[in-house]
């Protein structure tokens, strides 16, 4: 069992939190993008064997050939940084010497028109595909940069020593992100499957409760 990062008590379970170190890249899902990176160290993004880099004269070229060619609607640049590990983004980093643009994320007009309807690309359109892009891009940041989790949740014995962790009730991996971020990770992930435990262990009590003194539902 790899490394717990946080433990907590959370009512009558135990809660751990562990890095994910095998964890699935979100490039396997299905996204609204396509990400186009070149690296002679890293392989980055997503598999498209119709562009190599030794076939390009330059970001610019390559940039128009994307417009060209597979009609992209909206594309954005991406950078790498790379020291003691690497993080991306759509936007340039301060550092010179250890960044640099290493390729696009975009998306073509027949996919944009597909996701949001319509018979042309509107800039309503394409402000709503930049953010979505972002949002993939710090996704997949949040892989590169190792900041996936999952959790194990064990029954706390009420007689046990309180460092003990008890059975294993359930499991899950996979949590981009902070663990405790509050819009959803790991950790509130956890706390909803205890609530929802809780609450059904609490429904069948009160049910036993009610057949034995004699009271149909």
């Amino acid at each position: 069992m790899s490394d717990i990062v946080h433990s907590e008590n959370y009512k009558g379970y135990k809660i751990n939190i562990h890095p994910d170190s095998d964890p699935e890249s979100p490039r396997a899902w299905d996204n609204l993008g396509t990400m186009l990176c070149f690296h002679n160290r890293y392989t980055l993004g997503d598999k498209n064997p119709a562009y190599t880099y030794k076939d390009q004269s330059g970001w610019q070229e390559l940039a128009d050939k994307l417009i060209k060619e597979q009609h992209a609607a909206v594309i954005l640049p991406l950078y790498l940084y790379d020291h003691s590990g690497i993080t991306m983004s759509t936007g340039a980093f301060t550092c010179p010497w250890d960044s640099g643009q290493v390729g696009f994320i975009y998306v073509t007009r027949e996919k944009l028109l597909k996701e949001y309807g319509g018979l042309r690309v509107s800039q309503s359109m394409v402000d709503k595909a930049t953010k979505c892009l972002e949002g993939e891009v710090e996704t997949y940041d949040h892989y590169l940069r190792g900041d996936v989790y999952g959790y194990t949740i064990h029954q706390v014995d009420p007689g046990a020593d309180e460092d003990e962790d008890g059975e294993e009730v359930d499991a899950c991996w996979g949590f981009l992100g902070d663990y405790d971020d509050k819009d959803y990770s790991a950790l509130q992930a956890a706390k909803e499957w205890v609530d929802s435990e809780v609450e059904s262990k609490m429904k069948k009590q009160f049910a036993q409760s009610m057949t034995n003194q004699g009271v149909e539902e």
